[in-house]
């Protein structure tokens, strides 16, 4: 017999998968307070051999444009998500923020996102770039980068909820079981400055050069 939690993580893993008439996973399963990346799916990293990180960030006179590399590192191998393909990033982002992504490109050429419907209770949605078919070999030389300006022009207020930390979750094919969150600090704000090294340790004085005998 189905009960209704269980047959609400099969409708939100199904809307993940495949989507039902444009709809999310949420907005299917009337959970206003959805957890990103708002599917049933494995988050764990040591699972999954794909990681994202922020390579460079470039000014523009809109914002800021940030390029990520996608990273392959070794995985547990006693699961599928091991030997998955990744296929789709989200990552969660404010509703004022839905026209600060003025452009994506994927290795160096234009492409395409969309986004999900809205989270409500939460006032957010999830940017997705979809159709990327890496796998280890194509991804670890692949590159996203994402061109941010109006409302949201740097990752700090792009990136929901606005801490400074961007959650990327990393999608194998469909039904989409390997979801792999990586945790992508941005860059600080204009106007700041990182704190200054800490002097270097204080060395020994030169020895004195031995004496000369006659």
């Amino acid at each position: 017999m189905t009960t209704p939690a269980m047959a609400m993580a099969l409708v939100a893993l199904l809307a993940c998968a495949v989507g039902v008439a444009g709809q999310d996973a949420v907005a299917l399963s009337g959970d206003p307070n959805s957890r990103f990346p708002d599917c049933v799916c494995s988050e764990s990293l040591v699972r999954s051999p794909y990681r994202i990180a922020l390579t460079n960030t470039t000014r523009t006179t809109q914002g800021f444009t940030y390029c990520f590399d996608f990273e392959v590192v070794a995985c547990l191998i006693d699961n599928p998500c091991c030997y998955s393909t990744l296929t789709k990033l989200e990552l969660p982002v404010p509703l004022q923020c839905h026209n600060s992504v003025l452009g994506v490109t994927f290795n160096g050429a234009p492409f395409g996102w969309t986004w999900t419907s809205v989270f409500p209770g939460q006032n957010r949605h999830n940017l997705k770039i979809n159709q990327l078919h890496l796998d280890r070999a194509s991804a670890a030389s692949a590159s996203i980068c994402i061109a941010l300006g109006d409302t949201c022009p740097d990752l700090t207020t792009f990136c929901f909820p606005q801490t400074g930390t961007c959650q990327v979750a990393l999608f194998d094919e469909a039904p989409f079981p390997c979801c792999p969150i990586s945790m992508i600090a941005g860059p600080l704000p204009p106007g700041r400055v990182h704190p200054p090294s800490p002097p270097p340790p204080r060395m020994s004085p030169p020895l004195p050069p031995p004496s000369k005998f006659y």
